[in-house]
C-alpha cells in the first residue's frame, strides 16, 4: 500500500476533520517516540537520525527499523481510512437524521398550526354558545318577570274583592296579612302607574282602606262608649231593674268575647283592653244600679237584694279568674 492510496482515498470524499482515537496516536508515538517534537518548527531530521542511529554500528537495525516503521504506518493508513470511512457514514446518518428532524419539525408545524385553527374554530364556537347562552338567560329573566306581574296582577285583582267581603264582614284580624300582601304588589306595580286598569285597581284599593278605617273607628267607637248598653238597659227598660242584673252581665260576657275575637289582637297586649272595658262597664253598671234602686226603693226587698249581690258575686269570681284584678 502506498501514499497514493491514502491520498484516493482522502480525496474521494468531502474534507472532514479527523479527530483520531487514543489507541491511533499512541501507537504513532511509539513509533515515532513521541509527536510533539515533530510538530515543532525547530524540528531537525538530521539530528534526530543522528541520535537513533548515533554509532555505524546501529545503521546494521537501520532496515529492520525500517520495517516496523512501515509496518507500523501501514497499521495507522489503514486506521486512518477506516477512521474516514466512518467519519462519511457519521456525516450521512448526521445529514439523514437532520433532515428527518426538520421533517419531524415541519410535520409538527403543521399539526400544531391545525390545531391553533381547530382552537380557533372552537374559540368561535364557544363564543357563539355564550351568546346563545346570554339570550336565553335574558329570555328566561324576562319570562320570569312576566309570569311574576301576571301572578302579582292575579293576586291584586282576587285580593281586592277578598279586602272588600272582609270589609263588609268585619273580618278584622283576618286582613291584616291579605292588606299587607295586596300593598306589597302595588308597590310591585308603581313604575305601571300609568296602566290604567291598574291604576283602576290601586283606587279601588285605596277606597277599600279608607273604607275600613272608618268602620273600624266606628266600632271602636261602638265597643268602648256602650251606647248599646244604655240604650238597652235604660231606666225605661224592665230588663235594666235588679232583678234582671244577670242579663247585664251576660251581654258584656258576650261583647267583650266578641271584642277579644275582632278587635284586642290589634292592640299591645299590655294595654289589656278587655279588662279596662270590663273595669268601665262595672263603673257604668254601678252608677246605674245605684240610681234605678234610688229611685224605686220601693220596690226593693231583701230577696231582691240577695238575689243580686249572688248573681252580682259570681260575676265578680268570674272576672277575677279572667284579669288580674289589678287596680287602675
Amino acid at each position: 500500500m502506498d501514499s497514493n492510496d491514502i491520498l484516493d482515498d482522502k480525496d474521494s470524499g468531502p474534507e472532514v476533520q479527523i479527530n483520531f482515537p487514543s489507541s491511533v496516536m499512541t501507537r504513532i508515538e511509539e513509533m515515532m517516540g513521541g509527536t510533539e517534537q515533530f510538530d515543532s518548527a525547530e524540528f531537525d531530521a538530521v539530528a534526530y537520525i543522528n541520535r537513533v542511529f548515533p554509532t555505524e554500528q546501529s545503521l546494521s537495525g537501520v532496515e529492520s527499523a525500517a520495517a516496523r516503521c512501515e509496518f507500523h504506518l501501514a497499521g495507522v493508513e489503514h486506521d486512518i481510512r477506516r477512521l474516514v470511512r466512518a467519519q462519511a457514514e457519521q456525516r450521512d446518518a448526521g445529514q439523514k437524521a437532520l433532515l428527518e428532524a426538520q421533517r419531524c419539525i415541519g410535520e409538527l408545524a403543521l399539526q400544531v398550526a391545525d390545531i391553533n385553527k381547530k382552537a380557533e374554530r372552537s374559540e368561535s364556537m364557544v363564543r357563539e354558545i355564550t351568546s346563545e347562552i346570554k339570550q336565553l338567560d335574558c329570555a328566561k329573566s324576562n319570562l320570569t318577570a312576566a309570569i311574576t306581574a301576571l301572578n302579582h296582577l292575579h293576586m291584586l285583582v282576587g285580593g281586592v274583592d277578598a279586602l272588600r267581603n272582609m270589609t263588609h264582614s268585619r273580618q278584622y284580624k283576618e286582613i291584616v296579612l291579605p292588606m299587607q300582601a295586596i300593598m306589597e304588589v302595588l308597590q310591585h306595580f308603581e313604575c305601571y302607574r300609568s296602566i290604567r286598569e291598574l291604576s283602576a285597581l290601586r283606587d279601588q284599593v285605596t277606597a277599600i282602606r279608607s273604607q275600613l278605617a272608618a268602620q273600624i273607628l266606628a266600632d271602636f267607637k261602638e265597643a268602648f262608649t256602650g251606647t248599646e248598653y244604655q240604650h238597652l238597659f235604660s231606666a225605661e227598660q224592665e230588663q235594666a231593674w235588679v232583678s234582671h242584673v244577670e242579663r247585664r252581665y251576660a251581654w258584656l260576657k258576650r261583647h267583650l268575647l266578641a271584642f277579644e275575637e275582632s278587635l284586642a289582637g290589634l292592640f299591645p297586649p299590655a294595654w289589656r283592653l278587655s279588662e279596662r272595658i270590663a273595669q268601665h262597664f262595672c263603673k257604668i253598671t254601678r252608677s246605674d244600679l245605684a240610681a234605678l234602686m234610688s229611685s224605686r226603693r220601693s220596690e226593693v226587698d231583701v230577696k231582691l237584694l240577695l238575689y243580686a249581690i249572688q248573681k252580682t258575686y259570681n260575676f265578680e269570681l268570674l272576672l277575677h279568674k279572667r284579669f288580674t284584678g289589678n287596680q287602675y
